[in-house]
């Protein structure tokens, strides 16, 4: 699992729409990483897959991360996403 409570680059903010349109396009189990902002306003870094089993059509999106844990992102508030 990639968790980072700060992140040393400064990422521009990605719209709801392009990271739904990205969440859209990603394969069965395909991992990605998001870079966002928590409501605390620090950055966090995740990698992971999204649950096969849900909708990403929510504000509030969960994903599992490489050890196994669920973490979850709101598609407001995205800095960068992307598969590594």
């Amino acid at each position: 699992m990639t968790v980072q409570a700060t992140c040393d680059h400064e990422y521009t903010h990605e719209s709801p729409e392009y990271v739904q349109f990205f969440l859209d396009g990603l394969q069965h189990m395909q991992p990605f990483t998001v870079v966002f902002r928590k409501q605390d306003g620090t950055q966090r870094k995740l990698t992971g897959t999204l649950d096969p089993n849900s909708t990403t059509r929510k504000q509030n999106v969960a994903i599992m991360c490489e050890d196994g844990l669920w973490k979850s992102f709101n598609i407001n508030r995205v800095l960068w996403i992307g598969v590594e």
